[in-house]
């Protein structure tokens, strides 16, 4: 980029932190945490063909090719839930009284008390117009207010 030292730290600075913040919304994760990573080389330590040997090696590893599936299932699972999330921000519905789980990447789970079967449905409805669901269990109780209060 043709920078200059200071303004290539800063730049490197810059990038951190936005990556850092990335990783703390979509995730809730600190990036420090090093039970995150599968594989940590100290390039103090090694050459970079030294380490680029050790990340070949561990890439091509059977375990580290099941941690990805997992890895990748994992993802799925939280893309739904925040595209759930956001679904239920735009039409305006509180995450309580009624919650949802993602089950499975395409499966999900509502649960909770209402207290109309109108409240029931708007929350399926809004549910049922996310991407990527093909299974939805509404668990949802309608509780119905009795003469004189609950």
């Amino acid at each position: 980029m043709n920078l200059g030292r200071e303004e290539a730290e800063e730049t490197i600075h810059r990038s951190d932190e936005e990556k850092r913040g990335f990783i703390q919304f979509a995730f809730g994760e600190d990036w420090l945490n090093f039970h995150l990573y599968d594989l940590i080389l100290n390039t103090d330590k090694l050459s970079p063909d030294s380490a680029a040997k050790a990340i070949t090696d561990a890439a091509r590893s059977e375990e580290i090719k099941a941690c990805g599936a997992d890895a990748i299932q994992a993802l799925r699972k939280l893309a739904l839930q925040r595209r759930l999330e956001s679904a239920f921000l735009e039409e305006g519905i509180p995450s309580y009284p009624a919650f949802f789980s993602v089950e499975e990447p395409e499966n999900v789970r509502l649960y909770g008390i209402v207290f109309t079967s109108e409240e029931k449905g708007r929350i399926e409805n809004v549910v049922k117009k996310v991407k990527g669901i093909k299974r939805i269990e509404n668990e949802i109780t309608v509780f119905s207010r009795g003469v004189g209060g609950i």
